[in-house]
């Protein structure tokens, strides 16, 4: 990316299940038409969901990509002599993300409700359906949580919180907030607050219903795993089903 001198170009930094397709999606949306910026996407996923206009420009990659070939990604963005703007999860090489630290402003973007999350990722990553259009439609007890899944968001969400720690940004977007207000008025508390034209953004749509945990055959298990999990301070098992 071709940033304003001496300053980094911006990249969205977040966790799978927070909401960071929609937000990823407006925040391209904002630097195509505020800085003439190109999105990728979500261009390190070794597993993408589905195809967006967006991603058709990575359609030579296909699915199940190797750590090799995010390396070469990362290279080939390296390479470039144009700015883009893409989305990242705490979830590729650690050679990879040093390097994105040092080269790019992050804008982070998270879920407050990490139980709502959590259930959301269970449930995806157990029916290897990680889109619809309308929405996932599945029956009640009729999802087995896996704790090897558990584990998985678990860390994924350890290693953006370290990170988050890091940086100590002074403005977060949350998935919450996205819910509540306009694309302008949700981007502006970030500071991207240039008047553009927000017709025409397609976003996706909500894939779970609010009350998740009756989908699943096993959620004692769950809720043990949550509460033995450092997630349980940062957002209670109960305050979570509640929200």
């Amino acid at each position: 990316m071709k940033s304003k001198k001496n300053e980094l170009p911006y990249l969205h930094f977040s966790t799978h299940r927070s909401g960071s397709v929609p937000i990823g999606i407006l925040l391209e949306h904002y630097m195509e038409n505020a800085a003439g910026i190109h999105g990728l996407g979500d261009v390190f996923e070794m597993r993408p969901a589905f195809q967006l206009p967006r991603d058709r420009r990575l359609k030579e990659w296909s699915r199940g990509a190797s750590v090799a070939s995010i390396q070469k990604r990362w290279k080939w963005l390296q390479a470039q002599d144009q700015d883009f703007f893409f989305t990242v999860y705490p979830v590729i090489p650690t050679e990879v993300m040093q390097s994105l630290l040092k080269n790019y402003q992050f804008v982070f973007s998270e879920r407050r409700n990490l139980v709502a999350q959590v259930l959301s990722f269970l449930i995806v990553e157990n029916e290897h359906r990680f889109y619809r259009k309308g929405g996932l439609r599945l029956r009640k007890e009729s999802v087995v949580a896996d704790y090897s899944l558990f584990r998985k968001i678990e860390g994924q969400l350890f290693q953006y919180f370290r990170i988050k720690a890091e940086l100590k940004p002074k403005k977060v977007l949350t998935y919450e907030d996205f819910l509540k207000k306009t694309p302008a008025k949700f981007l502006k508390a970030a500071g991207f607050s240039q008047e553009i034209d927000w017709s025409g953004v397609e976003l996706t749509d909500m894939q779970n219903p609010k009350d998740k945990l009756v989908l699943f055959k096993n959620p004692d298990d769950i809720e043990s795993w949550y509460r033995e999990s450092y997630l349980e301070k940062l957002c209670p098992w109960k305050k979570g089903l509640k929200d």
